[in-house]
């Protein structure tokens, strides 16, 4: 799922909705930034993706 161009849907084709590489481009930067990214999913329910980054510190 975190694969560019993964798109887990075969309802979607080439002609739209994307090309795949908005949730390998969030794990990028929530990455760089320290913090974790995690998704949850069950069938027939909307699927949650939650970000967990570091609070920052003072200079």
């Amino acid at each position: 799922m975190f694969e560019p161009f993964f798109r887990g849907d075969p309802a979607h084709d080439a002609a739209g909705d994307g090309c795949g590489l908005g949730l390998s481009i969030a794990q990028w930067i929530v990455s760089a930034h320290g913090g974790k990214i995690r998704v949850a999913s069950e069938p027939s329910k909307p699927t949650m993706v939650t970000v967990q980054l570091p609070l920052a510190t003072k200079p």
